[in-house]
């Protein structure tokens, strides 16, 4: 079904799809040990409710995920499917997986042989790896018994396959994975899209983290210009640099508008 999904839905052939879910079968097969990672050290959770159906969970810290998951991995009777971004955010997983769930776990992406990646399929597809973790190629895996896919950080654009057919995007087909196979699907992210806001207020659960940000202060620079002040930062934001500065401490700027002009100044 997820065959004749992604190729209707981007507009590609099938057997493109099914090209890429199959790995290339090796001449001799040989059982190998599982791929040897350098995972973070594990840190026992904090024990909290696991989280079902489709849900956001909205990280303004980085302490807060990591229960999140494990919790989610504890409860999960079948496999789970992790999704991440970049191959680097992979190893900080291992602060969630103990020593018994890193034996039964996949690792989808990096560089590996042909019969390594045909030992990993076999895994999958027979249920002995119960935790699957990779970048966007993940959706394909073959999967045997699929109860709980977690993507991480859905405004990373490194979820959308962009260089080879079929060009996918992670974020939608693992929506429809969770769909075909009635699995509970969360969402981890500090800063999620507007889109996914709206689609888990209508059709899911947003779990926000309860630890309070630092107060914020919005400046409209329209009003500084009219109080006589044209230089690229408020009157405010240069008074908290230079008292940053006197007292020798660092100021961080963040120009998220970056290739996109958010105002002229002559």
């Amino acid at each position: 079904a997820l065959i004749n999904w992604l190729a209707d839905y981007y507009v590609t052939a099938p057997g493109l799809v099914v090209k890429a879910m199959l790995p290339a079968v090796p001449k001799r097969i040989m059982t190998l040990e599982p791929t040897v990672i350098d995972w973070a050290p594990y840190q026992p959770a904090t024990v909290v409710a696991p989280p079902t159906g489709r849900t956001l969970v909205w990280c303004q810290t980085v302490d807060f995920w990591p229960a999140k998951i494990a919790a989610a991995l504890v409860a999960t009777a079948g496999q789970v499917a992790i999704i991440v971004p970049e191959l680097a955010d992979i190893t900080p997983l291992g602060q969630v997986l103990s020593p018994l769930q890193r034996a039964s776990t996949v690792v989808i992406g990096g560089i590996k042989n042909k019969t390594q990646e045909y030992t990993d399929w076999r895994r999958m597809i027979s249920g002995q790896a119960k935790i699957i973790i990779g970048t966007r190629a993940t959706v394909l895996a073959p999967f045997a018994n699929l109860k709980h896919i977690i993507l991480l950080d859905d405004t990373n654009d490194s979820h959308k396959q962009w260089d080879q057919n079929p060009r996918y995007d992670a974020r939608t087909a693992a929506a429809k994975l969770a769909e075909l196979w009635g699995a509970d699907y969360m969402v981890v992210t500090t800063s999620p899209q507007v889109a996914t806001i709206a689609a888990w207020r209508t059709t899911g659960t947003i779990d926000h983290d309860p630890t309070p940000l630092l107060p914020a202060r919005r400046i409209n620079l329209a009003d500084e210009v009219r109080g006589g002040n044209y230089a690229l930062l408020s009157d405010a934001a240069q008074a908290a640099v230079t008292a940053a500065l006197a007292k020798h401490q660092g100021a961080f700027l963040l120009l998220n508008r970056r290739g996109l002009a958010g105002m002229v100044s002559c």
